[in-house]
């Protein structure tokens, strides 16, 4: 993994569709970040999260998605990937334990974005407009 993402399942290179991943294991479809809560993803999944951030580039342009915030571009991917690396009952004792944690905050952007997008009846152009 690059230095920029410790701890990430994986990362895109920007102006590009290339994907790099952290410990994959294809047979098993799994990916890993050490982590010993939130740490493992299905493959699958982080390959559509990944791809989601591709497409979004591409449709919007690579600046003007680099813009948005954080729940917004990751809960997004997350929602897309329809997974996320904490199941409800580990996200309850994460929030105790290490309210910190990166994978708090993919698990409440994914939500995030379901009720936003919700909101807009599944409008991604006004989700991503902000109408």
């Amino acid at each position: 993994m690059a230095i920029q993402s410790p701890g990430a399942f994986a990362f895109r290179r920007p102006f590009s569709s290339a994907i790099v991943f952290n410990r994959s294991d294809v047979a098993a479809d799994r990916v890993t970040n050490g982590r010993a809560i939130g740490g493992t993803r299905t493959l699958s999944g982080v390959i559509a999260h990944e791809t989601t951030h591709i497409v979004i580039a591409n449709h919007l342009g690579e600046v003007r998605s680099a813009m948005f915030p954080t729940w917004q571009q990751e809960g997004y991917a997350d929602h897309m990937a329809h997974e996320s690396s904490l199941t409800d009952a580990e996200a309850v004792r994460l929030r105790k334990t290490d309210p910190a944690a990166p994978a708090l905050v993919y698990y409440d952007a994914r939500r995030r974005v379901a009720a936003t997008l919700g909101a807009k009846r599944g409008s991604v152009d006004a989700f991503f407009a902000g109408g």
